[in-house]
C-alpha cells in the first residue's frame, strides 16, 4: 500500500502536534497536564454518549400486536 507520507515525521498532524523544540520543563509539564485533562474529558463524553445510546435503546422497545378478526 502506497502512502503519500513516508512516515509519521512527514504527517502534517504529527508536525502540528509536535512540542516546540525550545519547550521548558515547566511548559512540558503544563502541556502534559492539559493533554491528560483533555483525554479525561474526552473519555467522560464518550461514556455519557454510550449511556445515552443504551437508554435510548431500552426506551425504544416496541411491541407489535397482530389483530386477527372477521
Amino acid at each position: 500500500m502506497s502512502s503519500s507520507f513516508e512516515n509519521a515525521r512527514d504527517d502534517p498532524l504529527s508536525i502540528a502536534m509536535r512540542p516546540p523544540p525550545d519547550e521548558t520543563a515547566e511548559q512540558r509539564t503544563q502541556r502534559m497536564n492539559d493533554e491528560r485533562e483533555a483525554l479525561r474529558v474526552s473519555v467522560e463524553i464518550d461514556e455519557q454518549l454510550d449511556r445515552e445510546r443504551q437508554e435510548k435503546r431500552k426506551a425504544r422497545t416496541e411491541i407489535k400486536v397482530l389483530l386477527l378478526g372477521a
